[in-house]
């Protein structure tokens, strides 16, 4: 009983919403990978989906494929987005962001990852995330079946470029 009124608020509250808060997009990468010493090519595949509910605050989440020759992983990134300054087509913001690992997959972290957002019209935007500050877990097994465990603060300089379609 208690499931069927949740489910029912969430689809109230879905179905409220202004179609023209929703966003959708993703990315798409490819990358080398080194395992056992042997490089090889890892496709990563995140489509991602966001609902603006403040003039500037949304909630969105990406679901995080990796698919490689030896491994493949998925993982739930739900997020909080905060725009804090926009000027013209131009928009910076900061993502207080989780990531839950689903399957196999083994890694998780919690943080903070600034980005910027550049509106190319109504429509279309192409969005920048510079890095991440936050805490990391990883918890896997290595290609010989050795456990690997790496914990703690993780400040990385990734760069990435999604493409969104604003509804």
């Amino acid at each position: 009983m208690k499931n069927l009124v949740l489910f029912s608020l969430l689809v109230l509250g879905i179905g409220s919403a202004k179609a023209e808060n929703w966003y959708v997009g993703g990315s798409l990468g490819l990358y080398d990978t080194n395992v056992t010493g042997e490089n090889s090519m890892t496709f990563q595949f995140a489509p991602e989906l966001g609902y603006w509910f403040a003039d500037n605050m949304a909630v969105g989440v990406t679901l995080d494929m990796d698919f490689h020759k030896d491994f493949s992983g998925l993982s739930i990134s739900p997020y909080l987005r905060y725009s804090f300054y926009s000027i013209g087509k131009l928009s910076c913001f900061v993502d207080g962001i989780g990531t839950i690992p689903a399957g196999d997959y083994k890694n998780w972290k919690i943080g903070v990852q600034p980005g910027i957002a550049f509106n190319i019209n109504d429509k279309f935007a192409v969005v920048s995330h510079l890095g991440f500050l936050g805490y990391r877990q990883f918890n896997n097994r290595n290609i010989e079946g050795d456990k690997v465990y790496q914990a703690g603060l993780w400040v990385s300089n990734d760069l990435s470029f999604s493409f969104y379609y604003n509804f």
